[in-house]
């Protein structure tokens, strides 16, 4: 296993559990658009989550699937989109993640 793949890991032991479904699918899938050709793949074999499942959380994030009842999925990250950051700036992500400020949907 690469260094990348136990970051990985060890990041999705700490924060998995503390997520529910559909937050745990869109983290899963957001990380699986970020990684490109092959992600879908590698996402469910180190999260152990079927692969259909990682499918639908990428689907859900390229299509800008971020609705809901609660503040913004994924403690505000998002891919490919332009967003206001914390500081208050705009941004272009591209291939990259970029933290946004957390506002109640709703």
């Amino acid at each position: 296993m690469d260094i990348i793949s136990k970051a990985l890991t060890g990041c999705f032991e700490s924060v998995l559990p503390h997520l529910d479904e559909r937050q745990r699918r869109l983290n899963v899938g957001t990380v699986a658009v970020m990684l490109g050709r092959g992600g879908r793949t590698k996402m469910s074999e180190l999260t152990g989550r079927s692969r259909s499942t990682v499918i639908q959380g990428a689907s859900e994030i390229e299509a800008g699937v971020v609705g809901g009842t609660g503040p913004a999925l994924l403690g505000g990250w998002c891919l490919s989109r332009s967003v206001e950051t914390r500081d208050r700036s705009s941004c272009r992500v591209e291939s990259h993640l970029c933290w946004l400020r957390v506002v109640p949907s709703g």
